[in-house]
């Protein structure tokens, strides 16, 4: 065994001496191999780079044509180059003005900048191209509800008018022309007229929810305090019709006070009927400040309808500090004393809904209706189903109101202190 070994070992040995110290053609070729490199390949300029930056929109975009680049590619290259050339104005133009004009900005500079941009790419990118695909599906996204063909139908009607609204004359500051709003105006109701004209009636409906009337408002509030579909669906319609029924009351017209708080009752109760107190009161309430309280619940694990009745609180002690501050047999400093027993007597009953350690965690002033009577002022909650919740703040040193609205569904569900 140990005789194989040396014949196995003196073999190896010989193998590698003659590969390292082999004849010298062998040297050169193994060391030729070793050090061979692939010839430089040089970039040659292709036609179509040549002066890109200085080439006219128009010249870049046939270049690229003639490269053989399909229309997409085409599109985005151009908008590449002339977005980054508006880019290089507008900082020069920043630039200039923070040395020649730094005490002088605000709308006329930014009108300025708005033009250039609408010179350096929109306007060319609309003249060269045809319609994005992307917007055309972008478009499209707004309609899913529909079947295809109609999907591509209202987009394309979208974006006719769309560019026919960018052709409207506008001024570079301040409000639109009047006669561009008439034409803006005149534009969207041949818009629609075109669209329903497209529906169903079925088709009509699902448009409507989703489009018309208090749809955008409804939807700003379903975000606020977390809204189901089902919820959207139901109280939509119950705010449109709270929407006509209050245009037809006449602001103008004796007893408009009592008429719109008697439709502001009846709108909440029929919306408490549908959806429930809790929910009805988180939609009626929601706004920023509701928004943060629902946030902040959330977050520490608090069941759902926190913030509404967070809110449904707020709302109770502004009608019971309302009833303080109309009390004509109290004095001023017996009111503020009123006031502040109110409030800790509403502190211990917010505790109980949103705890203590909660309520550090809230943004500052997110609380207004509570701390605000330590200092002799109540907010009273202005019920409303559009737009944000709303508190107006009144001082027990002023006069108090003639009148007042006193939704009595709201307190008598809301128990006492």
């Amino acid at each position: 065994m140990k005789t194989i070994l040396r014949i196995i070992l003196g073999l190896s040995l010989a193998a590698n001496l003659w590969l390292g110290f082999g004849p010298p053609s062998q040297q050169r070729m193994v060391h030729t191999r070793s050090q061979a490199r692939p010839p430089a390949v040089v970039a040659q300029p292709r036609s179509w780079l040549t002066g890109w930056d200085t080439a006219e929109p128009a010249a870049l975009r046939d270049r690229l044509r003639a490269a053989g680049m399909d229309e997409t590619t085409s599109r985005f290259v151009v908008t590449g180059v002339v977005r980054q050339r508006a880019a290089d104005e507008l900082a020069a133009r920043q630039i200039d003005r923070a040395r020649t004009a730094w005490w002088r900005s605000g709308r006329l500079a930014e009108a300025g900048d708005a033009k250039i941009l609408q010179s350096m790419v929109t306007d060319p990118l609309s003249r060269l191209f045809d319609r994005s695909p992307f917007d055309q599906a972008d478009a499209e996204s707004h309609y899913l509800f529909l079947p295809p063909d109609k999907r591509r139908l209202l987009a394309q009607i979208d974006l006719d008018y769309a560019d026919l609204q960018a052709r409207l004359p506008r001024t570079t500051v301040g409000p639109m022309l009047a006669s561009a709003v008439d034409q803006l105006q005149l534009l969207e109701t041949e818009r629609r007229k075109d669209v329903l004209a497209a529906l169903t009636p079925g088709e009509r409906a699902e448009y409507d929810l989703r489009f018309s009337g208090t749809a955008g408002d409804v939807a700003a509030r379903m975000g606020a305090f977390d809204g189901t579909e089902a919820e959207y669906r139901t109280i939509k319609p119950i705010v449109d019709g709270f929407q006509e029924k209050s245009r037809d009351l006449g602001r103008s017209t004796p007893g408009f006070v009592d008429a719109y708080a008697d439709l502001l009752s009846a709108t909440m109760e029929q919306m408490v009927a549908q959806i429930g107190y809790d929910r009805a009161m988180a939609y009626i309430s929601s706004g920023n400040d509701e928004a943060a309280i629902n946030r902040t619940a959330k977050a520490a694990g608090l069941p759902d309808g926190t913030a509404g009745r967070v809110m449904q609180l707020a709302a109770d002690i502004g009608m019971r500090a309302s009833d303080i501050h109309m009390d004509a047999s109290l004095t001023t400093e017996q009111k503020r004393a009123a006031l502040i027993a109110l409030q800790q007597s509403a502190q211990s009953r917010l505790d109980l809904v949103l705890p203590p350690d909660v309520q550090r965690q809230l943004p500052g002033e997110t609380l207004p209706w509570l701390t605000g009577l330590a200092q002799g002022n109540y907010r009273m909650m202005l019920p409303s189903f559009t737009g944000s919740a709303s508190f107006g703040a009144i001082s027990v040193v002023a006069a108090p109101p003639p009148k007042r609205f006193t939704f009595p569904f709201l307190r008598s569900r809301s128990g006492g202190p």
